[in-house]
């Protein structure tokens, strides 16, 4: 599971004592990149991974020492050659570790989470930041670059500065990782059926927001959708971009259970802002949709941002598969966004 602002604040909130071992710089072939984390308590037990393997291992191994000096360590990897083929790493690469220990009752870490959690359920952009100082003790602050607000430990202006990017660097007193962060992805499922039943399913695990939105009751609803952040049962499908505004972070999942219903939430999507639009459907259909929105004026190159038929070409059959198609299509579009 990935390390999410919830499960921080849950375990801030009950006194826990733990150590975050982050990613902060990788270069060559890694398992995982800048920014990944894994939690490790005091009977070894982790939460998340950074690759496993004996990256992994050695990693808990010193978060453990962490834990048992109570203060936080700094450690890089190279491995070449043997080494890397013993760490999982065919071509080798190099990765910089962050372990900072977290001890019960932190309460300033805890209100920092909290605060960067706000952030985040409004959508703003931000920097999360972790100073690392000689004597392993670390700082916690951030910058909402949406608003301005700063919180929390901020390293010095005449040295740093915040910029819209994740940083790792050395000052002379220790380091600085920052985190930027931007709103997060939500996919909107159009349609309730068994295929958007199975990309809801697989969608929320790997970090994405679930939006379902259908005109059925019967299909739309929490019994079908758990994981759902948020159901809408509208009276026509395509209400929904009456009142809400589509941005990059924003996937359009057209999956609904007619043609009809696909073209005209097709139409819609095509005239925002989102990020990904796909539409199920064999090639001959898309094809006659396509045609359809030219003769309506719709520009060539909108309708080339239509990923159709939805979904990375493994042979999918059953509905659980297709959402498998399509979940890995979103993880790939969304990994090309964030390294642009």
């Amino acid at each position: 599971m990935e390390i999410t602002r919830d499960v921080l604040t849950k375990l801030a909130e009950i006194n826990a004592e733990f150590v975050i071992a982050t990613i902060v710089a990788h270069q060559g072939s890694t398992p995982r990149s800048t920014g990944t984390k894994m939690l490790v308590f005091p009977d070894g037990k982790i939460m998340g991974t950074i690759g496993g393997g004996m990256l992994e291992a050695n990693v808990i191994k010193q978060s453990l020492i962490a834990l048992k000096e109570r203060r936080g360590a700094l450690h890089a990897y190279q491995f070449t050659g043997k080494d890397a083929a013993s760490m999982d790493m065919i071509c080798g690469g190099e990765v910089t570790v962050m372990v900072t220990f977290i001890p019960s009752q932190a309460k300033d870490f805890m209100e920092i989470q909290q605060k960067l959690k706000n952030w985040e359920e409004k959508g703003e952009t931000f920097l999360e930041i972790t100073g690392f100082q000689e004597n392993g003790n670390c700082l916690f602050g951030g910058i909402n670059l949406t608003t301005g607000e700063e919180i929390g430990w901020i390293p010095e202006k005449d040295v740093w500065r915040a910029e819209a990017r994740t940083t790792f660097m050395q000052l002379e007193w220790g380091y600085v990782f920052s985190e930027y962060h931007q709103p997060g992805f939500t996919v909107y499922i159009f349609g309730a059926g068994h295929v958007g039943q199975s990309v809801a399913l697989f969608a929320k695990p790997v970090g994405f927001r679930v939006v379902v939105v259908d005109d059925r009751e019967e299909f739309a609803n929490p019994d079908r959708f758990p994981q759902a952040d948020e159901i809408l049962v509208l009276p026509s499908i395509t209400d929904v971009f009456q009142n809400r505004t589509f941005k990059a972070s924003d996937y359009i999942v057209i999956v609904t259970r007619g043609h009809l219903q696909d073209y005209q939430v097709l139409e819609q999507a095509l005239q925002t802002h989102a990020g990904y639009i796909g539409m199920i459907g064999s090639r001959r259909k898309n094809q006659l949709i396509f045609q359809t929105l030219r003769e309506k004026g719709f520009p060539e190159e909108k309708i080339q941002r239509v990923h159709a038929p939805i979904g990375l070409a493994i042979g999918a059959e059953t509905p659980e598969e297709i959402g498998i198609s399509i979940l890995a299509e979103l993880i790939q579009f969304r990994a090309n966004q964030r390294n642009r």
